[in-house]
């Protein structure tokens, strides 16, 4: 198996840090990394920093979250299917 890319799941294509994406409240964050699923019954994690820092993760500097949150997954590089 490929390394394992993180995809938005609307256009398939590639996430990749520096990347802006969107939650679904709509709020826009910096994609900064993530680590990818360990076994089948996994999402991983998606680790963002906030555009706006009136946000409350903004305190955080970056935040952690499942990659659904943002209409993201985690998918084989080479076939772009889901583990």
């Amino acid at each position: 198996m490929a390394a394992l890319i993180l995809i938005d799941t609307a256009t398939g294509l590639e996430i990749k840090p520096g990347d802006i994406v969107t939650d679904f409240r709509g709020d826009r964050a910096v994609m900064v990394g993530g680590e990818p699923p360990r076994n089948p019954a996994s999402t991983g994690r998606i680790r963002v920093r906030d555009l706006d820092d009136t946000l409350p993760r903004a305190a955080l500097g970056e935040a952690s979250y499942y990659p659904g949150v943002f209409g993201a997954k985690w998918v084989d590089g080479a076939t772009k299917t889901t583990t």
